[in-house]
């Protein structure tokens, strides 16, 4: 996979970082399940992810 854009984020506490694209699209991530899961938000579009 290769980035699309870039994003800059502020961490808000509880695992939590939120922020604009360099579109200006609203992003946000947050770290849960010791930190192994990955939930995503992007515009209106959500991910989640999880590390092995």
């Amino acid at each position: 996979m290769q980035p699309v854009g870039l994003a800059v984020t502020t961490y808000q506490g509880r695992n939590t970082f939120s922020g604009k694209s360099q579109a200006g699209t609203p992003v946000s991530f947050t770290l849960e399940n010791n930190l192994r899961t990955i939930k995503v938000k992007h515009g209106g579009d959500s991910f989640t992810g999880v590390c092995h």
